[in-house]
């Protein structure tokens, strides 16, 4: 079975939030990718977009993204990814 990703609402992401951001911390502090409090702010802003993979009702892995346009080009860049079972969400 896989799980199903879905993009949280950015009006609910405050909810969601508590749920997922250790996770997305320890893994922006293993791919050295920069400051999480840059990327919470973003987040809660909605200048970023929470990602959730859930299978069976629970949460197997969160994802944030950003997108990023210049030149008439759009990019979505993927900031963090944590999770468990790879193999059932990746």
């Amino acid at each position: 079975m896989l799980a199903e990703l879905s993009c949280v609402d950015p009006a609910q992401v405050p909810k969601v939030w508590p749920l997922v951001h250790d996770g997305i911390s320890r893994a922006m502090q293993r791919g050295g990718m920069g400051r999480f409090q840059t990327v919470e702010n973003d987040v809660l802003s909605g200048n970023a977009y929470l990602w959730l993979a859930i299978l069976e009702g629970r949460i197997m892995a969160s994802a944030v993204t950003q997108v990023y346009g210049e030149l008439g080009n759009r990019t979505c860049t993927i900031v963090a990814c944590a999770g468990q079972d790879w193999e059932k969400w990746g």
